[in-house]
């Protein structure tokens, strides 16, 4: 999941041109950290960088790429753990230390891994594509590998021989996983410039108002299944309705208005829905009570701040730019 603080941070550093590959390693390892804790932030910033200083790598400029190259790391894991299973299986002295038992959970951990490879390689395939949906298909049956392997040898009491291994084979396939819903949330079609990144908040913003408008419907359907619960919060929620999907049109407007040049209607259109946002988290609660859609108010807000701040940082640019 996207954090609005990550989002807010990797705006500022591409509007100032400061998203090197090392602010985009350390920004984006921090968020996947947070967002799943199973993902240790050391481990994610080493394994990117350790692979980005390759004199043969071209820097990591974007989330899509980052996410690419995750992907590719996760696969090169998996061959070598296919490689280092085989030579456990060969060499005769450690093969005589092995009970029957974890020799044939070894080369089910051979299977396993080699059929991960190929399901890695469809998720590249997929990802190029853009194709998402697949990419976190094929990715998920991956880590499954890691997950079987391990927990066959418990079954019996076994000790694995490739406890870390497994454990940083799953951590490559989470912060895959994670890069990608990344990737996601900021759309590779807008160029890396102020106009391109207001234009994303602002997308963000009216899929965060669309969004809740279903939220609000749901709610509605539940409150009047209940007669107790009809009246105030009825009510309320039915405006709060009302104010999203006036919202979500305000936000269509204005990403008419700011593709027009009329910045000074965006800034008019966004600054109401973000009074939207106020009105619906103040309307139908009390003190003693707490609103169900604060996160989504609290989140179109914020986004309509980030959206406004960068439509106000590239309008003289624009201008200036202007024949």
């Amino acid at each position: 999941m996207l954090k609005l603080s990550f989002l807010l941070i990797f705006l500022v550093l591409q509007a100032t041109n400061a998203l090197d590959d090392h602010n985009l390693i350390h920004l984006s390892c921090r968020n996947a950290s947070n967002d799943d804790p199973n993902i240790a932030y050391n481990f994610c910033v080493s394994a990117l960088e350790t692979t980005c200083s390759s004199q043969q790598r071209q820097p990591i400029a974007s989330l899509e790429e980052l996410a690419a190259v995750s992907i590719e790391i996760t696969r090169s894991n998996a061959t070598t753990m296919v490689s280092n299973i085989s030579n456990i299986l060969k060499e005769k002295k450690k093969k005589k230390k092995l009970s029957e038992y974890t020799k044939a959970c070894l080369k089910d951990c051979f299977d396993l891994y080699s059929n991960s490879v190929s399901e890695l390689e469809d998720a590249m395939g997929a990802y190029r594509s853009r194709d998402l949906d697949t990419a976190n298909v094929k990715i998920s049956a991956a880590l499954d590998a890691c997950v079987t392997c391990e927990d066959q040898f418990g079954d019996r009491g076994e000790k694995s021989p490739l406890t870390e291994d497994n454990g940083y084979y799953s951590m490559l396939n989470s912060m895959s996983l994670v890069f990608i819903e990344m990737s996601r949330a900021i759309p590779v079609s807008h160029s890396a410039n102020l106009q391109g990144l207001a234009l994303i908040a602002m997308e963000l913003a009216l899929e965060n108002a669309t969004t809740t408008v279903s939220t609000i419907e749901k709610l509605l359907n539940g409150t009047s299944s209940d007669e107790e619960e009809d009246g105030n919060d009825d009510g309320w929620l039915r405006e709060c309705l009302e104010v999203y999907s006036d919202a979500a049109w305000s936000i269509v407007n204005s990403v008419g208005a700011f593709l027009s040049e009329d910045y000074e209607m965006t800034r008019v259109l966004m600054s109401g829905v973000m009074e939207a946002a106020s009105t619906c988290q103040e309307g139908g609660f009390g003190e003693e009570s707490s609103s169900p859609l604060t996160k989504q108010n609290y989140d179109l807000f914020q986004l309509c701040g980030i959206a406004l701040c960068i439509v106000h940082a590239s309008t003289p640019a624009i201008r200036l730019n202007s024949p």
